[in-house]
Formats: C-alpha cells, structure tokens, sequence
C-alpha cells in the first residue's frame, strides 16, 4: 500500500487522505447462488444510501475473520454467552472470494488519518445515515475516487469499499471457495466461539 503524500479538501473534508492500494489481497464473502464474486447490486449500507440516490458498490476485507463478521455474523453475538449457534445450511450458502487489488485510488477514512475531521457515526455507528451522506459525496466528486479504505466497526481491521465503477481493472477475482471448506475457517469459528447446529 502506497499512501499519497498529497491532501484534497472534499466538500468541507479537510485535509482527506489518498492511499494508492496496489498488489493487496482481500475478502469477500459472497452467496453461493451468485457466478460472479465480483458482483454488485443495488441496496444500502454503510457508505451506499438507498435507492433512489443509490449506486453499486463492492466491500471487501483484509482477513476471512473481517469478511465473515460483517458479511454473516454481524451483531448476533452481541451479548450472548457461551457458543453462538449457526445453522449448517445458513453457512453451506456462503462462498469466500479472494480479491486481487491491481491498483485503487481511495479516500482513507481510517481513524489513524485524524485530519479528515469525519465525525466517528459516519465510521462506526449502526445508523448508517452519515456514513450514506459521506459515500455519495465521494462517489460524485469529480476526482473520481475508486472507494474508499475504513476500519470494521466489528473487528477494527482494513476494508474497503470499490465503487462499481472501479472494480473492472482494480479488482480481480482470484480464488472461490465453499465458506465450511476456506482453509481458515476454522480458526473464525474459534475466534467467534460460533457452533454448527
């Protein structure tokens, strides 16, 4: 990773910070159902608002423990004691896809860049409103910006977000795996003290 040394004032984000990723790799946890691990739809999230003002956009993380938590897990541990039971079937529907970063132009909207100034619900909270207002006006600005790299409010580690117009040549699917067959999942189950049912 390449972090630019030049800073761009972006409608009021002052100073924002660009970090050139080249040669990474990240994850991605996809449904089974889909043929392409590389596909976007519409719909809200962190950084992406709602339809009508919706675009399409790729989050991928920097480990398969990041990936598992925000694609499936998310806030269902939150609490609970001892083991948290998935169903066999829920997880036989999920597939990891290794991602190939080429070369991505991103805002870093990691906390370590302080001078961005963004308020931290943008960033971490689960209302996703602000975060929503930032993603547009990174997605319309006029430098054209591929996303943007941020910490998971789950496991504190790198994701991106690819907006769709960047994933054709920054992005390449490198491998596809059965979720219960990844290499490592086994140790996310531990680290999540997660049970099959």
């Amino acid at each position: 990773m390449n972090i630019g040394g030049s800073t761009i004032d972006l409608l009021g984000i002052d100073p924002l910070q660009v970090v050139d990723v080249v040669g990474e790799t990240f994850y991605r946890i996809v449904k089974s159902e889909h043929s392409s691990g590389l596909g976007t739809g519409f719909g809200a999230s962190r950084f992406v608002p709602p339809p009508p003002t919706s675009f399409k956009a790729l989050y991928a993380a920097a480990d398969l423990d990041t990936a598992f938590a925000e694609a499936v897990l998310r806030d269902r541990a939150a609490g609970k004691t001892g083991r948290v039971p998935l169903t066999l079937a829920e997880l036989q529907a999920w597939d990891v896809v290794e991602i190939a970063v080429d070369v991505l132009k991103l805002a870093d909207f990691r906390p370590e860049c302080i001078g961005t100034r963004l308020d931290t619900d943008a960033l971490f909270a689960r209302d996703h409103k602000q975060g929503q207002e930032i993603g547009l006006r990174m997605h319309d600005d006029p430098a054209g910006y591929g996303g943007m790299i941020f910490r998971s409010r789950l496991t504190n580690s790198q994701n991106i977000v690819v907006f769709d117009r960047a994933i054709v040549g920054g992005l390449l699917e490198k491998n596809r795996t059965p979720l219960l067959m990844a290499g490592k999942f086994g140790e996310t189950m531990d680290k999540f003290q997660l049970a099959i049912i």
